[in-house]
């Protein structure tokens, strides 16, 4: 266990709660879901919730775990306590919003994270950067890609070297084709957070512009990055799983990553994944079991949909993907 965690946790049991209540638990818990320690996270999360239950923090901490973990019946029952505690409130709205989103609702999604920005404060600038570009991806999602632009701009034009913001104006450049411009935004990106996860986005911009020798370097260098993280808890094995899957032509290797994921979490994108993997590997009835437990939610996520309504081609020519 990282010994931050383990300090955290023991002041959470020895420091009276008015001297802790706030900090260490913010730190903490911030921690936990950084590290992508989702299961501690819920464990803490639910402790802290007990013993300070109407802290609007804890429990949309609380409300994140149940997200990533895939608990979405939770995850809604403790964001709507959320919303009800104190109506209108940021972290209640922003957790909502993306609830919407993983159901499908793109609209409902950005009006809630709407009514979030319009009540941070401008001088809580992470959060507001992160609302434009949670805004700015869910318009891209939607075919409005003058809209994201401008949103996404007006995030960099406050934080020039955000991440997140950076990729998703790479995903507008490629919408617009301007390829070249993406790969360079892609590069700065990964520059600036050297994440597999990021490197994977930058080896399939490369091989889109069909720059296959450097696309060929950056899958390797990918690859060797995400083994070398994938049994961490912060890892990026969707996107290996991917790797193995469209590129590398690897099926039993996307599978055992996959399921490796899956023992961890149950959320759609890591269903997607072991679906799609099975799929890879011949195993098509199992596949759409597992695409159908994705899409139960709901979810328009493009990729889900695109590996669902693939799937669904090699049984019945059902559809899902409409």
């Amino acid at each position: 266990m990282n010994h931050r965690v383990a300090f955290f946790r023991v002041l959470v049991v020895l420091v009276p709660m008015a001297v802790c209540a706030q900090t260490v638990q913010t730190a903490l818990l911030t921690q936990l879901l950084q590290r992508h320690e989702f299961t501690q996270a819920l464990e803490t999360a639910t402790l802290l919730h007990k013993q300070v239950p109407d802290d609007l923090t804890i429990r949309a901490y609380l409300a994140d775990a149940y997200i990533e973990l895939g608990d979405y019946e939770e995850a809604v029952k403790t964001t709507q306590a959320l919303m009800n505690l104190r109506p209108g409130n940021p972290l209640g709205l922003t957790r909502a919003g993306r609830l919407r989103e993983l159901h499908g609702d793109n609209a409902g999604a950005l009006e809630l994270l709407h009514r979030a920005y319009e009540v941070t404060s401008p001088q809580e600038v992470s959060d507001r950067v992160s609302l434009l570009t949670r805004m700015a991806r869910l318009q891209l999602h939607s075919g409005s890609v003058a809209e994201a632009e401008t949103l996404v701009n007006t995030a960099l034009g406050t934080t020039p070297d955000e991440p997140e913001a950076i990729g998703v104006l790479a995903q507008v450049r490629q919408a617009q084709h301007r390829n070249d411009e993406a790969i360079a935004l892609l590069e700065k990106r990964f520059a600036l957070e050297r994440r597999a996860g990021n490197l994977f986005t930058l080896a399939q911009a490369l091989d889109t512009a069909g720059q296959k020798q450097g696309a060929a370097k950056a899958f390797a260098d990918f690859e060797q990055k995400a083994l070398d993280e994938s049994d961490r808890a912060a890892n990026a094995n969707h996107e290996l799983a991917d790797y193995y899957v469209d590129y590398a032509h690897r099926p039993t290797q996307a599978l055992e990553v996959a399921s490796r994921e899956l023992r961890r979490r149950h959320d759609v994108f890591t269903l997607d994944a072991y679906a799609w993997s099975l799929a890879a590997c011949g195993d098509y009835v199992q596949a759409s079991l597992e695409i159908h437990k994705a899409l139960a939610f709901g979810s328009k996520d493009p990729v889900i949909l695109r590996h669902a309504s693939e799937i669904a081609a090699h049984l019945d020519g059902q559809d899902w993907s409409r």
